[in-house]
């Protein structure tokens, strides 16, 4: 899954080494005034500090009141990742991960259990 990143890039915004908006740590892109949220940003992982693209509704959501904080107070808010933690229930099973996946974490020589 890649984000559809086209109309950025056709506005000249800067895409990262992913293929997603590449911005800075108050979330504002290469373009004057213009911040990007969501599904198409790439930002550092917090445990790697390689480029990562989330496709999750929570972090967008922390994203968004990061941005409004943002446009209207000044960049003074940093956004500082997610890892990426989902949780479902399967039935009478409840499921969740978090982190990156170990063939990754084997890859950048990180321990995991």
């Amino acid at each position: 899954v890649r984000p559809d990143t086209s109309l950025a890039k056709q506005a000249g915004i800067t895409l990262g080494r992913t293929g997603g908006i590449h911005m800075n740590e108050y979330l504002r892109t290469s373009a004057e005034n213009v911040y990007a949220i969501g599904d198409a940003i790439e930002y550092p992982h917090p445990v790697s500090g390689e480029p990562w693209l989330n496709y999750l509704a929570g972090p967008a959501n922390r994203q968004a009141r990061i941005v409004a904080d943002n446009m209207v107070f000044g960049d003074r808010i940093k956004y500082e990742g997610s890892i990426g933690t989902s949780i479902a229930k399967v039935f009478d099973l409840t499921v969740a991960s978090t982190g990156l996946p170990g063939k990754k974490l084997k890859q950048l020589n990180i321990p995991y259990l």
